[in-house]
């Protein structure tokens, strides 16, 4: 969806229509599979859009897809997208994220998955956005930022991300995510 389209779409509350989804289905693992790519796609680019999901209570909903579909790759793979976008530019939704469980979600997907780049790729690209967010955000009190830069450090994390990195030293994105990761 281009700029105006996700604005419309914000406003015509996809946001509330998501959450009931993954409330309505949380056994359906397409249907939680497809609402972590639509909420990627609302996301990107929308700060609206990361408020009226924050809102609605998408951020928990992601990580709970998450862990009750651990076995599924591509779910891993979109849930720890949608978590990307959440949290860019929106300290509201890394607080959410990391109380409802997302660092320990993302962890446990590239762990699982650890041979899937594709999985790799999203949870270390997550990893570097929840690290620089957490780092750099104005809004966020010190004890926040810090809880959750120690969080990804104390869930193992970044060594998963190294992993990751060795594991997949030909994809270009592991590497350039996972090296802003750890630098941060």
């Amino acid at each position: 969806a281009d700029d105006s389209n996700q604005e419309l779409l914000g406003a015509a509350d996809a946001s509330q229509a998501l959450a009931r989804m993954f409330g309505t289905f949380p056994k359906h693992r397409r249907v939680q599979e497809d609402g972590c790519r639509a909420v990627a796609s609302l996301a990107v680019n929308s700060d609206v859009n990361r408020r009226l999901l924050h809102d609605a209570g998408v951020n928990e909903y992601i990580v709970l897809a998450m862990h009750a579909h651990a076995g599924s790759a591509s779910l891993q793979a979109a849930g720890a997208s949608a978590i990307c976008t959440l949290v860019h530019k929106a300290p509201a939704n890394i607080e959410r994220v990391v109380r409802a469980g997302g660092i320990e979600a993302v962890a446990a997907a590239i762990k699982k998955h650890a041979g899937s780049a594709l999985v790799c790729q999203q949870c270390v690209t997550a990893c570097r956005r929840l690290v620089a967010a957490g780092a750099s955000s104005a809004s966020a009190s010190a004890s926040d930022s810090g809880s959750s830069i120690a969080k990804i450090w104390s869930s193992g994390l970044v060594g998963l991300v190294i992993k990751a990195m060795r594991d997949h030293d030909t994809v270009g994105n592991v590497q350039l995510q996972g090296a802003a990761c750890v630098v941060k």
